[in-house]
This record gives structure tokens, C-alpha cells and sequence, in this order.
């Protein structure tokens, strides 16, 4: 009896104690009802959305930002490679001159050679370079703008550019090597070293000549991405300096020698 006194008392204790609540996680919007669910998504889809709209707006202003930069940069390098391809062109139009020049010489080192008089009738003379500048080009290569253009333009402009270097460099020793032969002017001071000295100079100018007039016909026709030199002719060339007017002159009678462009 005692027993099951206690069983009962224990079955009541246990049905008038309160059932323990259920335990409820709520975590970045789980456990909401269907409604607040909805409401949070719609939430967070504004604010992703929010972001999405203000990455691709930075990104449109900085697209449109490096579009104005390079155009920029294009309108300056196609000034600088307009120089370069003039001073090709000022280059060959001189071409008769130099290869005169160069046949008189010839005369004339064969004079000396056999004893007879040289019968000079003018002064040498110094061709004309316009001595093009490559500064925007270098500017850009360390620049960012370069990489904001299609490959193959980049890839153009550093053809264009890196025959352009090539040019000046031949252009400045041709340059030089004329100032050497100047040496013709003075020929009473001139002593038999002087006279191989001037030989040596000669085979040098004939051959930086040939390749002088390569490359400038190539980079007018291969390296000039459309753009055309500044318009100019020998006449104005020759108008410029005093001794490029001798260079293109003849420096013996026509007598002599065939003096006639070729």
C-alpha cells in the first residue's frame, strides 16, 4: 500500500509540473516566421544590391576616367611619331644630295691618291636633321595608360617607336661622320694621315648612307600606324640652314664628275 501511495504521488508531482520550454535558436534570421524570413531576405537583398550598384558605378568612372587617359595619351604619342616619321622624310628628300656627295668624294679621294689636282669648286656642307623627340613615348612606358589599350595597338606604338630610337641613332652618326669629312674644306692644312683618316670617314658615311635611307623607307612605310609627316620639300630644307644649301650643291664642275641626282 505504501508503495503505491508513493507511485501516485509521484505521477501527480510530475503532471502538475510545468512542461520545460523547447529551446529556440534564432541565427542570422533562422527560426523567424515565414514573414520575418521574407522581410530579412528582401533585406539583405537591398543591401547586396546596394553594393553591386556602387562597385559597377566606381568601376564605369574608372573605365570612363582611363578611356580619357588613353585617348589622351594616343593624341600625344601620334604628335611624337608625326616628328619621327617628319624627320624620315627630311631624311630621303636630302637622298640626291648625299649620294652626289658621296660620288664627289670618291673623285676626290682618287685625286689624292694619284697626285692630281682635286679641282674643288665648293664647300662640303652638312646634311639637315630635325632631331625628333621620343620623350612622350618614354613617359608612357612608365606610365599605366599603356596598359589600358588592346595589345596589339601597345605592340604598334612600341614598333613604331623602337625604329624610331634606331633611326636617331644612325642619323646622329651619319651626322658625325660628316663633320669628319668637313675636314675637306681646309684641304691645304691637310697632312697624308688626314688624307686616311678622310678614307676611312667616306666607307663609313657610305655605309651608314644605305642604311640610313632603309630605315627611314621603312618606318614611312611600315611604322607609321596611318599618320603621315608634316609637309615639307627640299626647297624649304635647303632655305633652313646655309650649309645644308652647299651640301646640295655641287662640290665639283659638272665636268668633272657625274654630278646629277640619281
Amino acid at each position: 500500500m505504501s508503495g503505491t501511495g508513493s507511485s501516485d504521488e509521484a505521477s501527480a508531482t510530475d503532471t502538475d509540473r510545468p512542461p520545460t520550454p523547447k529551446r529556440r535558436f534564432i541565427f542570422a534570421g533562422f527560426g523567424r516566421s515565414s514573414d520575418g524570413q521574407r522581410g530579412f531576405l528582401a533585406e539583405v537583398g537591398i543591401i547586396v544590391l546596394g553594393v553591386l550598384v556602387a562597385l559597377s558605378g566606381e568601376q564605369a568612372v574608372q573605365a570612363l576616367r582611363w578611356s580619357h587617359l588613353v585617348a589622351q595619351q594616343r593624341e600625344v604619342l601620334s604628335d611624337e611619331l608625326r616628328g619621327v616619321l617628319t624627320e624620315a622624310s627630311v631624311r630621303l628628300l636630302q637622298r640626291p644630295c648625299f649620294e652626289r656627295r658621296l660620288r664627289e668624294l670618291r673623285v676626290v679621294l682618287e685625286r689624292n691618291r694619284q697626285g692630281a689636282p682635286l679641282d674643288l669648286r665648293g664647300k662640303l656642307g652638312a646634311p639637315t636633321y630635325t632631331q625628333a623627340s621620343t620623350g612622350a613615348w618614354a613617359t608612357a612606358l612608365n606610365s599605366e595608360t599603356l596598359d589600358h589599350m588592346p595589345l596589339a595597338e601597345r605592340q604598334e606604338w612600341g614598333g613604331a617607336f623602337e625604329g624610331g630610337g634606331e633611326l636617331a641613332e644612325v642619323y646622329k652618326a651619319e651626322s658625325e661622320v660628316w663633320v669628319e669629312l668637313s675636314r675637306i674644306d681646309h684641304v691645304a692644312l691637310l697632312e697624308s694621315e688626314d688624307w686616311a683618316a678622310l678614307r676611312t670617314a667616306f666607307a663609313r658615311a657610305h655605309a651608314l648612307n644605305d642604311r640610313a635611307v632603309f630605315l627611314s623607307d621603312w618606318a614611312l612605310e611600315n611604322n607609321s600606324r596611318g599618320l603621315s609627316p608634316h609637309p615639307i620639300t627640299l626647297q624649304q630644307i635647303v632655305s633652313l640652314k646655309e650649309t645644308t644649301r652647299a651640301f646640295c650643291e655641287p662640290l665639283l664642275a659638272k665636268s668633272s664628275v657625274d654630278t646629277s641626282p640619281m
